[in-house]
C-alpha cells in the first residue's frame, strides 16, 4: 500500500501543546496587551489631529462655503443627513425627556373632572368655550406644582402634554397623573381657574351656571395616542435607517463638512493628543488578540510544517500499528522555558520513558514472533540526540529475547534493509519528517519487508 504525504492533526495533542507552551501565550498576550492600545492610541491621535486640521480650515467658512467645497450630488447628500439627523435628535430629545412618552398609553393613568354649563341658550359654545381656555399655560403650571419633584424641571411643552378636554355634553377636563401626583392640588387650582374663567365668560356669553359634576382617578386606554405613537416610532427608524445609510455611505470629505456643520461648539477644531490610552477594554481586546494570535501562529506552524508533531502520524497517516509513545521533557534553552515542564509531565505522565521502554519493547517482541521474525531493523529517520539513547535501550530489550536488533538512522540505501525480516519504525517529535517516513514505508512495501508497527518518541 502507497503512503501518500496527508497531516493529521488530534485535537486533543493540539490543545494539550498549546496548554504546554502556557509561559509563550502569556508573553504574547501581554505584549499585545500593551501594542494594541498604543497602536489604537497612536491611529486615534492621528486621525484627530487630521480632522481637526481639516475642521479648522472649515471653520473659517459660512456653512453654504462648506457645502460648497462638495460636489452637487455630495452637497444633497449631506444636507439630506443634516435634515434627518435633526429630526432624529428632536424626536430622541422627545423620548427622553417627554412625560407620556415614557408611560403605557395603553394604561395611561387620568385624573377626568367634569363641570355641567347650565342657565344660558349658548351651553355648546360654553361648553367649547370653557375646554378650550382650560387648556393653556394657566392650568399646566397647577398641574406642574401638583407633580413629585422629579419632574420640576420638566419644560412647559411636556407639561401641556398631560392635558386635554373635551365638550361634548359637559365640560371634561383629562390629566395624565404620573406616579407621585397631588390630585387633590389639582381640583383645587382647577376650580379656582372655572371661576375666574366664568367671570371671563358671563362678559362674552352672558349670566350663566357651572357646576361641578365629578373628580375621578381612573385608567384609559388612548388610542390617539397608541396610533399617533406607533407612527412616530415606524416614521422615527424609517429615518435612521435611511440616516445610518447616508452616512455609510460618506467620502471623508462629506463627514468632515457634516461633522462641522453639525457640531454644536468648537470643540472638533481642538486637538487634543491624548498619548497612550491604556483603558480597560482596550488592554483585554489586546490580551485576547495575543492569545489568539499565537494559537494561530501555532496551528499554521503544526499544519506547514514538515516535522511530525502527532502520534496520529503512525496509525492515520502511515496506517501501522502504534506499539507506544516515549516520553522524555529534553528541552534546553529558550525551549524550555516555551514547554513547561510541569504541564509536560502531568501531560505525559502514562508513558515516561522508565516505565514504557519495558512494555513497549514485550509488544515488538510478540509482534516479532507472530510474523516469525528473528532480525528487526529499528529505522528511527530524525531522532534527535535525546531520545537516540531511549532507541538504543529499546533496541538492547528486545535482543535480550533473542531477536538480532540494529538501529540505523534512515534507509539511505535498499541494501539497509538486506538480511531483516522486519522492520520496527521509531518516530520522532519535530525531528522525523512527513516526507521522509512515508518514504521508508514505501521502500519497506516495494521489497516486501513487513513494518510491525511504530514507536513514538516525544
Amino acid at each position: 500500500m502507497k503512503k501518500t504525504n496527508i497531516v493529521n492533526i488530534n485535537l486533543g495533542e493540539f490543545i494539550w501543546s498549546l496548554v504546554e507552551q502556557w509561559k509563550c501565550i502569556a508573553v504574547a498576550a501581554v505584549i499585545m496587551a500593551i501594542l494594541v492600545p498604543a497602536a489604537l492610541s497612536f491611529y486615534g491621535n492621528y486621525n484627530a489631529k487630521k480632522d481637526a486640521e481639516m475642521y479648522s480650515q472649515l471653520a473659517a467658512m459660512s456653512e453654504e462655503e462648506r457645502l460648497n467645497t462638495l460636489s452637487y450630488d455630495e452637497r444633497e447628500q449631506v444636507i439630506y443627513a443634516l435634515i434627518h439627523e435633526r429630526t432624529i435628535n428632536q424626536r430622541e430629545q422627545y423620548k427622553l425627556n417627554s412625560i407620556v412618552a415614557r408611560m403605557d398609553v395603553g394604561d395611561l393613568p387620568v385624573l377626568q373632572i367634569k363641570w355641567v354649563v347650565s342657565g344660558n341658550d349658548n351651553v355648546d359654545a360654553l361648553n367649547a368655550a370653557y375646554c378650550a381656555i382650560l387648556v393653556d399655560s394657566n392650568t399646566a403650571a397647577i398641574v406642574k406644582s401638583a407633580l413629585s419633584p422629579d419632574y420640576s424641571e420638566t419644560e412647559d411643552v411636556y407639561i401641556n402634554e398631560l392635558i386635554s378636554s373635551k365638550s361634548d355634553e359637559a365640560v371634561e377636563l383629562c390629566i395624565v397623573i404620573p406616579e407621585g401626583t397631588d390630585t387633590a392640588k389639582i381640583c383645587q387650582g382647577v376650580e379656582a381657574r372655572i371661576d375666574s374663567i366664568k367671570a371671563q365668560l358671563t362678559a362674552d356669553f352672558g349670566a350663566h351656571d357651572i357646576t361641578f359634576v365629578s373628580s375621578e382617578e381612573t385608567r384609559i386606554v388612548d388610542n390617539d395616542r397608541i396610533t399617533e405613537s406607533i407612527s412616530n416610532d415606524v416614521n422615527y427608524q424609517s429615518f435612521k435607517n435611511q440616516y445610518n445609510a447616508l452616512r455609510l455611505g460618506f467620502s471623508d470629505e462629506q463627514n468632515a463638512v457634516f461633522n462641522s456643520i453639525a457640531a454644536t461648539d468648537d470643540s472638533l477644531t481642538v486637538y487634543n493628543n491624548s498619548g497612550f490610552e491604556f483603558s480597560a477594554k482596550r488592554l483585554v481586546i489586546g490580551f485576547v488578540a495575543g492569545i489568539f494570535l499565537y494559537v494561530f501562529c501555532y496551528f499554521v506552524y503544526v499544519v506547514f510544517s514538515s516535522k511530525t508533531r502527532d502520534v496520529s502520524v503512525i496509525s492515520e497517516t502511515l496506517d501501522l500499528r502504534h506499539l507506544g509513545t516515549v516520553s522524555k521533557y529534553s528541552y534546553k534553552g529558550f525551549a524550555a522555558f516555551a514547554h513547561s515542564k510541569l504541564v509536560y509531565k502531568l501531560r505525559h505522565k502514562k508513558t515516561a520513558a522508565d516505565t514504557n521502554i519495558e512494555r513497549i519493547s514485550n509488544a515488538a517482541v510478540v509482534a516479532c514472533k507472530h510474523n516469525g521474525s528473528k532480525k528487526v531493523l529499528l529505522v528511527r529517520p530524525g531522532m534527535k540526540k535525546a531520545y537516540t539513547e531511549l532507541s538504543d535501550k529499546l533496541a538492547s530489550k528486545i535482543r535480550k529475547d533473542g531477536i538480532e536488533t540494529k538501529c540505523i538512522g534512515s534507509l539511505t540505501k535498499d541494501e539497509d534493509l538486506t538480511g531483516y525480516d522486519s522492520v520496527i519504525l521509531c518516530v520522532c517529535s519535530g525531528g522525523s519528517e512527513y516526507a521522509e517516513l512515508i518514504d521508508t514505508a514505501n521502500v519497506c512495501d516495494y521489497y516486501d519487508k513487513k513494518i510491525l508497527g511504530g514507536v513514538f518518541f516525544n
